[in-house]
């Protein structure tokens, strides 16, 4: 999420974000953050 607020402040350029993905753990799917990203447009 911290990712996405930076990206939205932004008037050009590349973010690259980095998740703690964990599959086991029940967390952070890929599709879930390319929702996450669609939702707010970036």
């Amino acid at each position: 999420m911290l990712a996405i607020g930076y990206v939205k402040t932004m008037k050009r350029g590349k973010v690259i974000g980095i998740d703690n993905w964990i599959p086991t753990a029940g967390g952070t799917f890929m599709e879930n953050a390319v929702r996450n990203a669609r939702i707010e447009s970036i």
